[in-house]
């Protein structure tokens, strides 16, 4: 860069240095594109075409010569933009092209004694400029751009590639180069990039999940809305703060400056971790974040690039689904697999005399089933719930005290030496539930039936007293409502008395004491009955009429579990022939429950073909149900059963899903077809966020899998249009109907009714 020189005289000493230099062979063309030089090539477009070489010494154009002046002028002038040359030292300008004059908006006079027009250059591109000067004066090629600033004040930008001209001797005789307005490339370029800014930052607000950058100070330098909504403020706000400002606590402070220093002094590798902050409402929320070290262009400076997802929701609905190993959803109280681990460690620390004994009560509300009969199960629900926080106040912070199912309940007595000691805790129990509880605005009262074991030396596990407990519960309820009963030997003879109903049992498969109800199954979305499901009664004749959880368990331990459904499936399968000559039966599928003690045994497929063939019913329209307990007694046998039968053309549902931990594997290991939410989850969905969120993640998980999902125990409007909403397919429950006999089911199939 610099100034005109006077008409091509050069001072003697350059004369004397070109002149000596070999002649070479520089032809520029009136017509075509290239100089030609048996030099090294240096790119420069010409305006009308494109000179494809430089020569690194000219000679003949650099000042020897009468004409050589002229021939520089004329080889210049076929440049865009500025073309200027200059002395070796950049002290004096040889020749400067008269594009020069409307660039810089200056006349000649201006350049005039000048070595070149660093003083014109923008100061915050100064630097940058003398550097590539330097580099120049040391025989380096530059290519930079930078601002000038013209007399009005405006700024222009220049793009400026200069290179050094070489004599024979390795001497750099010149500079030369080439500057080329490109102000409005760079306001262009300017606009595209603001553009696409602003379309960025739209799009980063869009994104629910939070986004930001922080940089080595500490300061944000990025944030979308989301991550301002967290901190509750605006985002221009948050811009430029410091995250200590919004960081609460010291230790948390620290931790934070280290994982910056950590993240900025990586390279490139993805840190994941999960974090924990209280928003502006005082509410923690858990994030997975992923930060990265970002470098910010044009400077060495890098900073922390981070995307936060909000997971609480997602932990909270994992930490329920672990709580349902040993807790009860409904109560938060364990369960009884908590309670028979700690009735385990309690023997195991009695035996080593570490402990001197201990107690258990077992008890269940003498008038439970009046409530959920007149009131429904969600005032059932409530009722226990209530049940349970009274319990945990009757005993001791060291005592466990456990939701069995239904209204069972067991307690856990640590340290209890002798009986009278369990006399007390039960008292108070008493005592405590002869408070009215208020239920829907009326004020009911219950009772139960305690039954208390002791620890003694001959018992060695937690079912020997379990089953203690339990006779004397059965032995209290038998003297009336609200009673206690201590095991003894007596009643121990009493318990024998229970191959009675066994032996009852027995005899209703062979007579008609049994009965068959059916619930129907409905499509939440059309409201059209799909099918229905097969349910077990027993018009005992002093007892009345019992549903299957009121005989089924001691039929289970007495082994009769495979003969009940056997009786069950042709007692169903002869009410569907009828309704199936009535031309009502269709598509509508049928469930039959099916036990564990059913399902081991080798003739279990080739009934059900039997049993099909002689009702010429087709296996389509029918649906097994099973349960957890069934799947894992023998995992493998029974995953072979439940491929026969799915072979034959029948479903596999899966039911009460969620009464256990182990549910989830379930779904993969075996041949499930269809998933039915227990009524313990259903009940409150509408009301309970927790409830909701683990009823949310099993359906969607069900549906990822491509499984059918039935809800059972459905009572309010709320309750189905939540479970519609999510994709569940199907329903049960007194929303719908309750069970019916066979002959009212055929009635509703032939109605057609839609709910």
């Amino acid at each position: 860069m610099g100034k005109k020189s006077n008409k091509g005289e050069d001072d003697k000493s350059t004369h004397d240095s070109v002149a000596t230099m070999e002649a070479q062979r520089v032809v520029l063309p009136r017509k075509g594109p290239t100089v030609e030089s048996d030099t090294a090539p240096y790119p420069v477009r010409l305006k009308e075409e494109v000179v494809s070489a430089v020569p690194r010494s000219m000679p003949s154009l650099l000042g020897v010569g009468e004409g050589s002046s002229r021939l520089w002028e004329e080889f210049a002038g076929a440049f865009d933009g500025i073309v200027w040359l200059t002395t070796s030292d950049l002290a004096e300008s040889l020749y400067l092209s008269p594009g020069a004059f409307e660039v810089f908006e200056r006349g000649p006079d201006e350049f005039s004694g000048r070595g070149s027009w660093s003083e014109w250059v923008h100061p915050a591109d100064a630097p940058k400029v003398q550097a590539a000067t330097e580099r120049l004066k040391g025989g380096a090629r530059v290519d930079l751009e930078y601002r000038i600033v013209l007399p009005s004040g405006k700024v222009r930008w220049l793009h400026d590639r200069g290179f050094p001209i070489w004599s024979r001797e390795g001497q750099i005789v010149r500079m030369a180069g080439v500057a080329e307005d490109i102000t409005h490339r760079k306001l262009q370029s300017h606009k595209r990039i603001k553009r696409r800014e602003q379309l960025l930052a739209h799009v980063l607000d869009l994104v629910p999940h939070q986004i930001f950058a922080i940089d080595e100070t500490g300061r944000f330098i990025l944030a979308n809305d989301a991550t301002a909504r967290a901190f509750g403020i605006e985002v221009h706000a948050l811009t430029g703060r410091h995250a200590d400002d919004l960081i609460s606590g010291d230790d948390r402070k620290r931790l934070f400056r280290e994982e910056l220093e950590q993240v900025i002094g990586q390279q490139a590798e993805l840190r994941e971790v999960e974090d924990r902050y209280v928003d502006s409402t005082g509410t923690e929320h858990i994030f997975r974040s992923s930060k990265v070290p970002l470098a910010l262009g044009g400077s060495s400076k890098r900073a922390m690039l981070a995307i936060a997802v909000d997971i609480t929701a997602e932990r909270e609905a994992e930490e329920e689904l672990r709580r349902r190993a040993f807790y009860d959803l409904l109560t938060d109280l364990p369960n009884r697999e908590l309670f028979v681990e700690r009735l385990e460690h309690g023997i195991a620390r009695c035996q080593r005399r570490d402990q001197t004994g201990f107690g258990v009560l077992f008890m269940d509300l003498d008038n439970f089933k009046e409530i959920n009969d007149t009131l429904g199960h969600l005032a059932g629900d409530d009722t226990l719930v209530e049940v349970a926080g009274r319990l945990r106040d009757c005993v001791r912070p060291g005592d466990t005290v456990s939701r069995f199912g239904g209204d069972e309940f067991a307690m856990l007595l640590e340290g209890a030496e002798n009986a009278e000691e369990c006399r007390v805790v039960a008292q108070r129990i008493h005592d405590s539930l002869r408070e009215p509880l208020e239920i829907e605005g009326e004020k009911h009262f219950l009772s139960t039936s305690i039954g208390i074991a002791l620890w003694t030396a001959g018992v060695e596990s937690p079912v020997d007293m379990l089953r203690d407990a339990d006779s004397a519960m059965y032995a209290a309820k038998k003297k009336g409502p609200g009673r206690s009963q201590i095991f003894s030997s007596a009643i121990a003879a009493a318990a024998r008395l229970e191959v009675r109903l066994k032996n009852e049992i027995r005899e209703q498969l062979h007579d008609t004491g049994f009965d068959m109800e059916f619930q129907p199954v409905v499509g939440l979305t059309d409201g059209k009955l799909v099918g229905m499901e097969a349910l077990v009664r027993w018009d005992h004749a002093s007892r009345g009429r019992l549903l299957a959880g009121e005989f089924v368990p001691v039929a289970e331990k007495s082994g009769l579990m495979a003969d009940i459904d056997r009786w069950v499936a042709r007692a169903t399968f002869l009410e569907m022939a009828k309704w199936n000559q009535a031309g009502l039966l269709g598509e509508h599928r049928v469930s039959l429950n099916v036990s564990s003690q059913h399902l081991a045994e080798a003739r279990f497929v080739p009934y059900l073909e039997m049993a099909l063939r002689e009702f010429d019913l087709a296996p389509a329209n029918i649906v097994i149900e099973v349960t957890e307990s069934s799947l894992i007694r023998n995992a493998a046998a029974t995953r072979n059963v439940l491929r026969s039968i799915r072979s034959m053309g029948m479903l596999v549902a899966l039911d009460d899903f969620g009464t256990g931990y182990s549910s989830l594997s379930h779904l993969h290991r075996f041949a499930i077809d269809i998933i039915k939410v227990d009524r313990s989850f259903v009940a409150g969905i509408d009301v309970h966020p927790k409830r909701a969120a683990i009823v949310r993640a099993t359906i969607q998980l069900a549906l990822d899998l491509g499984l059918v999902v039935t809800a059972e125990g459905i009572e309010t409007p709320a309750q189905r249009r939540f479970l519609e909403g999510l994709g569940c397919h199907y329903g049960q429950g007194w929303l719908f109907a309750k069970s019916m006999s066979g002959w009212e089911m055929a009635n509703l199939l032939e109605e057609n009714k839609v709910y």
